[in-house]
């Protein structure tokens, strides 16, 4: 239940969409299908990883949290270290509301 819930939320869906993963985003029914999905879209090429690197340099503090979050939840935690750079805790600290939501339940995963 809580994985449909966070795929829901505004900034989850948001930022999928920015990586081009909204339609793969609404068919996962769980974590580990979240996971799998979103390596098998990043490919070879690594294109979804090369787009959150891009989406990070102009998305806001909250955005970060949860494109961090995301990351982490498809099994790209190096990736969510790289783009969070310093400061991941005060950068939790600010945020807020939907974003805040969307980090906390990507990391609990349960």
């Amino acid at each position: 239940m809580e994985f449909e819930r966070w795929k829901a939320l505004p900034p989850v869906a948001n930022l999928a969409k920015s990586l081009s993963f909204d339609a793969e985003l609404l068919q996962c029914k769980d974590w580990d299908e979240y996971a799998k999905r979103f390596i098998a879209a990043n490919g070879d090429d690594g294109h979804m990883i090369e787009a959150a690197r891009r989406l990070s340099k102009t998305a806001s503090t909250g955005e970060i949290s949860v494109l961090a979050a995301m990351l982490h939840a498809g099994d790209f935690s190096h990736v969510a270290d790289e783009i969070s750079q310093v400061g991941v805790w005060s950068r939790f600290e600010r945020t807020r509301g939907d974003h805040a939501e969307a980090v906390a339940l990507a990391i609990k995963r349960s």
